[in-house]
C-alpha cells in the first residue's frame, strides 16, 4: 500500500500507478483470509491483528509524502506489536515456534 500511496504523491507515470493499484487491491484480498483466520482461531489475538489491519489500511489518501511515512511507521509498529502478541500468547499455551 506505501508503494502505491508514494507513486500517487510523486508523480510517477499513470500506468506504474494503476500496476501498484492493482496489487494495493491483492495486498487488501491477502489481508482479509488471515485476519478472519485469527479472529475465529484465536480470539486474544483479534485486537491486536485488527490494530495492524486498520494501520496498514490508513496509509490510503495520505495526501503527502510526510504524512504517508508517518501511517507508515504506525503500520509497521502495529505489526511488530501483532507479532509479540502472538509470540506472548502462544508461549503462554506451551506452543515453541522455531
Amino acid at each position: 500500500m506505501w508503494q502505491f500511496e508514494a507513486a500517487k504523491l510523486t508523480g510517477r507515470p499513470e500506468q506504474v500507478v494503476a500496476e501498484l493499484e492493482t496489487a494495493q487491491h491483492g495486498t487488501r484480498s491477502a489481508i482479509t483470509v488471515p485476519l478472519t483466520t485469527v479472529a475465529i482461531l484465536v480470539p486474544a489475538l483479534a485486537g491486536p491483528a485488527q490494530e495492524a489491519a486498520k494501520a496498514t489500511y490508513a496509509m490510503r489518501d495520505s495526501g503527502d509524502l510526510d504524512v504517508l511515512e508517518a501511517r507508515r511507521a504506525v503500520a509497521l509498529a502495529a505489526s511488530d506489536q501483532f507479532v509479540a502478541a502472538a509470540a506472548e500468547f502462544f508461549a503462554g499455551v506451551g506452543v515453541v515456534v522455531a
